[in-house]
């Protein structure tokens, strides 16, 4: 009986603030998907497809004003709130990493705003890496970044940003000057070097544990007036081919290693401090991704395929030197990954910890490799 009565007032209490929210986002204009509409299976699929996760609901802000009051209605209804941008985390944390978040898709802040005399530019945090380097280039500028047009930068240049131009111009997080944001509380800030200082350090390596990025101003470079690219290529027969294919057909599962140098004494990413930012791996060399996905991309993924990856991790792992120590990227994040605060953020977590004190006391911004309050 017991068990029954309380299943019936969480029950109730479910419906209670479901109503409350739905009540709430309406009397703010707030455009909204929630489960039911024939839209929220479409705003609610992550893309990787492991993950299924049930957002409260799922809002399209058009200004900072719509952010401020979103999270308003998230704190007083005690609800987890998540920034979606490209929504491309291997993990899903734009959706939260659980069930149940309020989700803020931020895909109509898309200005790019270039300034060539200035060098500089400001980037809302709804726009994709393409777009951007489109944007950019007819302004005669640059900015380093990923290798995939539809990342967003949202996450992109909070977690690192690394890319074909690192080595020259550094991460993504290292040219941002100043972050516009909305905190948990609904407050509307600047971060840089002149205003929330502190904020501004803990933004470059962990944003999404913090605030909502409305926008970006960053410094950019003179684009290249040239770039070289390499190809190989080789004649096959038929019979290879067939084989190939062949072989391709009967694969369990797709799967790739990437080894990126963005190290070393020459590098860009290693000449800033180690304390400079939140970002945690200025000493490092390499940067190896492992990534495998399931028959013809559809789940599930099979238990085979986790144990392929863990062993490849730990072939590598086991096998280095004693005098060299790995971390991890935050941006390649992985929801299995032990001492994952070490791992992804080093030294730097106590310090991102008291930034979490501070700014997000009710842990509205919440998901699996978040801060921890």
């Amino acid at each position: 009986m017991w068990l029954l009565c309380f299943f019936l007032v969480a029950f109730v209490s479910t419906l209670v603030s479901a109503a409350n929210l739905r009540d709430s986002l309406g009397t703010a204009g707030i455009t909204a998907v929630f489960p039911g509409d024939p839209k929220y299976v479409d705003a609610s699929t992550a893309f990787n497809l492991r993950f299924d996760f049930k957002p409260a609901v799922i809002t399209y802000p058009t200004t900072p004003r719509d952010v401020s009051e979103i999270l308003k209605i998230s704190s007083a209804l005690n609800m987890k709130a998540s920034a979606r941008g490209g929504g491309h985390s291997y993990i899903a944390n734009g959706l939260g990493g659980m069930d149940g978040v309020i989700v803020l898709d931020m895909r109509s802040f898309s200005k790019v705003t270039a300034n060539p005399s200035q060098g500089t530019a400001t980037i809302e945090s709804g726009n994709r890496l393409g777009d951007i380097a489109l944007a950019l280039s007819k302004a005669g500028r640059g900015l380093p970044h990923g290798t995939c047009a539809y990342v967003g930068i949202g996450g992109h240049s909070s977690y690192g940003g690394y890319g074909f131009a690192s080595r020259m111009w550094g991460l993504t997080l290292d040219t941002i000057q100043a972050v516009n944001m909305v905190l948990a509380n609904g407050t509307t800030i600047t971060a840089s070097d002149k205003e929330n200082s502190d904020l501004f350090w803990g933004m470059r390596g962990l944003g999404g544990s913090f605030g909502v990025t409305t926008s970006i101003e960053v410094k950019t470079f003179p684009a290249p007036p040239s770039a070289t690219t390499f190809e190989y290529m080789w004649t096959l027969d038929v019979d290879a081919v067939a084989r190939g294919f062949g072989a391709f057909e009967i694969s369990r599962s797709d799967w790739f290693v990437e080894v990126e140098l963005w190290g070393g004494s020459n590098s860009a990413v290693n000449a800033v401090p180690s304390d400079a930012t939140a970002f945690a791996h200025r000493s490092s060399l390499l940067t190896i991704q492992f990534y495998a996905s399931a028959p013809g991309m559809q789940p599930p993924f099979p238990d085979y395929g986790l144990t392929f990856l863990d062993n490849m991790v730990d072939s590598i792992i086991s096998n280095s030197p004693t005098n060299w120590n790995y971390g991890a990227y935050p941006n390649y994040i992985d929801d299995r990954l032990p001492e994952w605060q070490t791992r992804y953020y080093g030294a730097h977590y106590p310090r991102l910890r008291a930034l979490k004190d501070k700014y997000d006391p009710q842990d509205v911004f919440s998901f699996p490799t978040a801060v921890e309050e």
